[in-house]
């Protein structure tokens, strides 16, 4: 990820400056939240939830200005599958190579349910919410 500077004065830009910000994921859409988290929405990969910073973090989040707080699971674009059925009990399991250049990845899908719940509201009155 990049930012570009200008310099200017009075109305005229002086420069142009390229500078970049640390590694994300192939980004389809950029959304601004606050405080410097930015929701980096991804077609090709998975999304992230990045947090700028004015200085450089830790090597282990890469050297840049960048903090991933979150990761969200994308198994698009399918560039290929194949069934597999690896203890031979009709519980066949779906591998996939997906993403697309360094966001690429294999992916196992199993027949079943996952919940992971992201969030947590007390409503009145509420008996039920799917989605």
């Amino acid at each position: 990820m990049y930012v570009l500077l200008l310099r200017h004065d009075q109305g005229h830009v002086l420069g142009l400056t390229l500078e970049p910000l640390g590694h994300t994921h192939i980004s389809s859409t950029l959304t601004y939240l606050d405080n410097g988290v930015v929701f980096v929405g991804s077609c090709f990969g998975d999304s992230q939830l990045i947090k700028l910073h004015k200085q450089p973090v830790s090597e282990e989040q890469g050297g840049g200005t960048i903090e991933v707080l979150d990761s969200f699971t994308n198994l698009g674009p399918i560039v290929d599958f194949s069934v597999v059925d690896l203890e031979r009990q009709g519980q066949g399991q779906v591998v996939t190579c997906s993403g697309v250049d360094s966001d690429g990845s294999l992916r196992i899908v199993r027949n079943g349910i996952g919940i992971n719940e992201q969030a947590n509201l007390e409503l009145q009155g509420i008996k039920g919410i799917w989605s």
